[in-house]
């Protein structure tokens, strides 16, 4: 049983879910209140995208992304190799969610954006402005 535990939280820290332990492999992203996207974050060498932590006050929407490979001058949506967005499920507020860090790796020094619903149905923020924590992994 011992064995089965270190392999569980071994593989876990490898795909970034024990990011929280620590608050400085985290980022915070703000979509303001009356908005669906955020504002314009970079991906950094030391923190590629390992897991999202949705606020409490979190208004029902998944979760995708925009890329900007060009500084932020022109804006992409995230799509999978079969042109699928890049979707975040997320059941409940206050939520934490695990990114493949493979999914993000190609991706570093670009800047991201993270909207709240998907491309053709943003979901807009009420009530307040929404820090949505990105766990860093490396």
């Amino acid at each position: 049983m011992k064995k089965i535990l270190s392999t569980i939280v071994l593989l876990l820290s490898i795909s970034g879910v024990l990011f929280a332990q620590d608050p400085s492999l985290t980022m915070t992203v703000t979509i303001p209140v009356g908005a669906s996207i955020s504002g314009d974050y970079s991906i950094r060498a030391g923190c590629i995208p390992a897991g999202i932590i949705t606020p409490t006050t979190w208004t029902a929407a998944n979760i995708t992304f925009q890329i900007s490979n060009d500084n932020g001058v022109t804006w992409g949506n995230l799509r999978d190799r079969f042109g699928t967005e890049y979707t975040v499920t997320v059941i409940t507020a206050g939520d934490v969610i695990d990114l493949p860090p493979a999914d993000w790796y190609w991706k570093k020094n670009r800047k991201f954006r993270i909207r709240s619903g998907i491309a053709s149905a943003p979901v807009v923020q009420l009530t307040t402005d929404k820090e949505v924590k990105v766990a860093c992994g490396r």
